[in-house]
C-alpha cells in the first residue's frame, strides 16, 4: 500500500513537471489529449509528434530566441538543431548544439533564452528548414523532449513584444575553466570538475553576475545528474 502510494504521487510529480515551448511555435501541444494523440514528452526525440506536423517558424541565424513554460522546478536545458536533409525532406539528426554550455533552469514560470546563435562555419544557406529540439532534464536525470519546426533566414522578424519573457524563472550557465567558445559546437565537455556558475541575464550566451546560492549546486549531485543527463541527451541526439 505504501509502495503503490509512493508510485503514485512519484507519477504525478513527474507528470506536473512537463513544459511547453512558447516560441518559437512547436510541432504540437504534446500536453493537450496525450491518450488521444499518441504524444508524449518522454518520448525521444520530439514528443512523439513527427517532423512537418505543425507551424514553421521564421527564425534568425543569429540571436535567436526561445520561450518556455517551465514545469519543474529544476532542470538542466539542452537546445540543438536538426538540418532538413534535402534529397528526403527529413530531419534524421540533431547534432548542432544551442547550449554548448550546460545550462540550469530554475523556476516555474516562463523563461526566455535568447542570443541563441548558430555556428557560422556551417554556412547555412538563407531559407533552410531547420527544427529546433528541446530537452529539459530533470533532477532524477528523466528527459522530455519537444520540437519546433523552422526556417533559417536573415529576414525573421523574431518574437514579437511580450512573446519571449522571463518572469519567475532564471537560467544559469555552467561554465568549466577553459572552456571554448558557443561556436565550438563539437566540443562536449559536461561534467567537469572545475566548473563555475554565472547567471545570464535572459540565458543564452551572455552571462553577467554569480549566480545566488539558491543555484549552487553539491558536487557529488551535480555529477550524478550530469552524467545521466549527458548519456541521455548525448548518446541519442548525435
Amino acid at each position: 500500500m505504501v509502495a503503490k502510494s509512493f508510485l503514485t504521487l512519484a507519477t504525478a510529480g513527474l507528470a506536473a513537471a512537463h513544459y511547453s515551448v512558447l516560441y518559437p511555435d512547436w510541432r504540437a501541444d504534446t500536453l493537450e489529449d496525450t491518450e488521444e494523440t499518441g504524444y508524449s514528452q518522454w518520448t525521444w526525440p520530439c514528443g512523439g509528434v513527427e517532423y512537418g506536423s505543425g507551424n514553421r517558424t521564421d527564425w534568425p541565424l543569429a540571436n535567436g530566441s526561445i520561450a518556455f513554460q517551465l514545469g519543474h522546478a529544476f532542470n538542466y536545458a539542452f537546445i540543438n538543431v536538426g538540418l532538413e536533409d534535402p534529397t528526403t525532406g527529413n530531419i534524421t539528426s540533431f547534432n548542432i548544439s544551442l547550449t554548448p554550455q550546460l545550462t540550469n533552469t530554475s523556476g516555474h514560470g516562463t523563461l526566455c533564452l535568447d542570443g541563441l546563435t548558430l555556428p557560422t562555419d556551417l554556412n547555412i544557406e538563407d531559407g533552410t528548414n531547420a527544427s529546433i529540439q528541446t530537452i529539459m532534464v530533470g533532477p532524477s536525470g528523466q528527459a522530455q523532449y519537444n520540437c519546433a519546426d523552422i526556417r533559417l533566414t536573415s529576414q525573421a522578424a523574431g518574437p514579437a513584444e511580450g512573446q519571449c519573457v522571463t518572469e519567475d524563472a532564471e537560467a544559469v550557465v555552467i561554465k568549466g575553466e577553459g572552456s571554448g567558445s558557443s561556436d565550438d559546437h563539437d566540443d562536449h565537455d559536461g561534467g567537469d570538475d572545475d566548473s563555475a556558475s554565472e547567471t545570464s541575464s535572459a540565458a543564452g550566451a551572455a552571462a553577467t553576475t554569480a549566480a545566488p546560492s539558491s543555484a549552487a549546486l553539491n558536487s557529488a549531485y551535480m555529477s550524478t545528474v550530469v552524467g545521466l543527463g549527458m548519456a541521455v541527451v548525448f548518446g541519442l541526439t548525435l
